[in-house]
């Protein structure tokens, strides 16, 4: 899943890319590691074909969705974009689900940033996110009865206009980046729709209208709460929320207005499985509502689900990125927050809390404590991360894993949810590796 590894019925899968230097590419394979003790199984690795954008295994390991870019049987058009289910830990393809080209763009994989995907805990339906159609346009010289018609009126001359033919994008590594949003997919019968109860917002520019592509905000980062019922998210400012008038670069500059947002899709997903193509209209789920009004960033939404013995005491909480007033540069430290959250999507603002926070000043030692290993002269100097692990939390829901920039290396850190308390790990390499 976007270059990170999981676990899945005690296996762990990693991917792992090499550089094809008589071929000019690179090609990845899939490493499949046990992690039982009683068993000295090795499975050889398994190479990747080039058409595979993503795979996204099911939170109990038994389906596996891959996300495919094809080439289309006409070779005159796009590429197609397919998604294949597979059951029984991944070993059988269940369906394949040819995406129509008119329900959005490309999709975006891409994992450090934007693009982000999520199976419901009942694995019937993904999340993820692409790229919103664009507004019809037509010629001026159009026909009505070939090339344009009466539903291109509004678009009439807008090949070439900024927020029609043209789409004002993200720039620096977004080129083709101009408007993602939400869609879910049902697993069973392929149906796909778009999740309509997210900000929307206008453009600062009062001229614009709904046809256009400017304004708004830009969705990702996606996740399905425990309860099923919800999707939470990260909306980026692109003109709608009045702190972000344009779309700046966002791989070399983090200061990019964004906060939290949460979706119920109940509805939604009834209308996906239902057995006529007619959606119950009467019903629609609520609108969205934003979890972090007060951040000026917020950002890589994780849950934690802790299950005690007694399963009516489970606890669930909401674990993200912040910073409350941003950056004086393109970067900075970001502190971890939590919210408390329930089986039943509800959730609690008054309990938002403070795991780690912002260091102003990391503290400089001029000898190495001993309560840090690892040959550390510096004192925790804040969080230095762009998102927080796929998978970054302990079964008990004690402790979440992340890497972060400490001193001039990259560190994995332990961080306590219990009480904030953090320490860095260090692995030592057995000496054949070492002296290799």
């Amino acid at each position: 899943i976007f270059g990170e590894g999981y676990v899945r019925n005690g296996l762990l899968t990693i991917p792992r890319s090499v550089k094809d230097v008589d071929g000019n590419s690179k090609r990845t394979f899939l490493h499949q590691i046990p992690l039982s003790d009683a068993t000295n199984l090795q499975i050889p690795p398994v190479e990747v074909h080039p058409q595979i954008q993503c795979r996204l295994p099911s939170p109990s390991g038994d389906k596996v969705a891959i996300f495919r870019t094809e080439d289309d049987v006409e070779k005159t058009k796009p590429k197609r974009q397919v998604v294949e289910i597979w059951t029984h830990g991944g070993s059988m393809l269940a369906s394949r689900h040819v995406i129509p080209a008119k329900k959005h763009g490309p999709i975006c994989f891409d994992g450090s940033w934007f693009g982000g995907m999520s199976w419901n805990p009942d694995e019937t339906a993904i999340v993820y996110v692409a790229e919103e159609p664009p507004p019809k346009t037509s010629s001026f010289f159009a026909t009505d009865d070939g090339d344009g018609g009466e539903e291109n009126e509004n678009g009439v001359g807008g090949e070439y206009t900024l927020g029609r033919g043209r789409k004002e994008t993200w720039g620096e590594k977004y080129t083709t980046t101009s408007r993602l949003t939400l869609y879910l997919l049902s697993v069973s019968n392929g149906r796909i729709s778009s999740i309509d109860n997210v900000p929307r917002g206008t453009s600062i520019d009062e001229s614009n209208d709904n046809d256009s592509s400017l304004g708004g905000y830009t969705l990702g980062q996606p996740i399905f709460s425990p309860c099923g019922t919800c999707v939470v998210y990260t909306g980026w400012d692109a003109g709608g929320g009045g702190r972000m008038p344009k779309r700046l670069g966002s791989i070399y500059c983090y200061q990019r207005s964004c906060r939290l947002y949460r979706s119920l899709v109940s509805h939604l997903l009834a209308s996906l499985d239902a057995e006529d193509d007619v959606a119950d209209s009467a019903a629609s789920d609520d609108p969205c509502l934003c979890l972090t009004p007060q951040r000026a960033l917020s950002r890589s939404p994780r849950f934690v689900v802790c299950t005690p013995d007694d399963e009516d005491d489970t606890e669930v909480r909401l674990v993200y990125l912040t910073n409350e007033e941003g950056f004086d540069t393109h970067d900075g430290c970001m502190a971890l927050e939590t919210m408390d959250w329930n089986l039943q999507g509800d959730y609690d603002f008054a309990s938002a809390a403070t795991i780690v926070e912002c260091v102003p000043t990391p503290k400089i030692y001029n000898d190495t404590p001993e309560n840090f290993p690892g040959g550390l002269t510096m004192d925790f100097p804040g969080l230095f991360l762009n998102q927080l692990p796929q998978e970054c939390v302990t079964p008990d829901g004690n402790y979440i894993f992340v890497t972060s920039i400490w001193g001039s290396m990259t560190r994995v850190l332990r961080i306590s949810l219990v009480d904030g308390s953090i320490y860095p790990l260090n692995f030592e390499l057995p000496p054949d590796l070492d002296d290799a």
